[in-house]
């Protein structure tokens, strides 16, 4: 195997592992925050150590791995911004928010 060949497997495996850990890191986010928000009574917040920990955590595991998934979704933003002005150009917009 040639060295472009593995520098792009070590590429595509940075950037996998990168999307991997933003999606794992979404886990302790979401049971976090419904853990300090109860969905029973509308705009209360109630104390939970666990909840404060999975935040903790999941901000850890953000911070630490940003430089593998922002440009991943400096790429999708820079998509969106195109379909976006595209779509009030030319106003072809289905009921599902996708050009026609």
């Amino acid at each position: 195997m040639g060295e472009a060949v593995k520098r792009q497997i070590k590429s595509g495996l940075r950037v996998g592992g990168g999307i991997g850990s933003l999606l794992i890191a979404m886990l302790p986010l979401g049971d976090g925050f419904r853990r300090l928000w109860l969905t029973t009574v509308p705009y209360h917040f109630s104390f939970s150590a666990i909840g404060c920990i999975e935040l903790l955590l999941a901000a850890a595991i953000l911070m630490t791995t940003a430089h593998l998934w922002l440009p991943y979704f400096g790429g999708c933003m820079v998509l969106a911004i195109f379909q976006g002005v595209l779509m009030l150009i030319t106003g072809n917009v289905g009921t599902d928010g996708t050009l026609h």
